[in-house]
């Protein structure tokens, strides 16, 4: 999937979580202008785990406090969730799905897909339960398709 779509910011947290102690799942602010929060799948790693990522998200972001931050579990690291999505991407379920969107959530540790309506989240939930996938793995909500407004013509 990475060599036909690109790398993406999944790709960089899917590395950092095989790089370092304690099941990375990812980063966040957990309240807006809250305090910095990692997600660890094995928070009794939470020391190692700072120190293995203070200097790579010194480089990301150099505002986040890794010494100050508190550590929230999770279920996946980032690496485990990257690779669902990308086994979710290749299976026949997308076809006449209304699907708007779809990414990984790191603050629910989850995939989210979103659909057009709830006639389409419903039928898409049964596909995906049809797939006997681990329990919770994907949040399917409702989202309008984007509109793409044209550029405007420049003479």
């Amino acid at each position: 999937i990475t060599a036909t779509f690109g790398r993406t910011i999944d790709d960089d947290w899917a590395d950092v979580a095989r790089a370092t102690p304690g099941g990375f799942a990812g980063v966040i602010y957990a309240t807006p202008g809250g305090d910095p929060t990692i997600l660890l799948t094995d928070t009794t790693q939470a020391v190692a785990a700072k120190a293995a990522l203070k200097p790579l998200l010194a480089q990301m972001n150099p505002m986040f406090d890794v010494s100050g931050a508190s550590v929230r579990p999770a279920r996946w690291n980032a690496a485990q969730l990257l690779d669902w999505h990308h086994y979710l991407i290749v299976q026949p379920i997308w076809a006449g799905s209304n699907v708007t969107s779809t990414d990984i959530d790191e603050a629910a540790n989850r995939i989210r897909i979103n659909t057009a309506d709830s006639v389409s989240q419903a039928a898409f939930v049964a596909r995906l339960t049809s797939m006997n996938l681990p329990c919770a793995l994907v949040v399917v909500g409702i989202m309008a398709p984007a509109t793409i407004l044209p550029l405007p013509i420049r003479p």
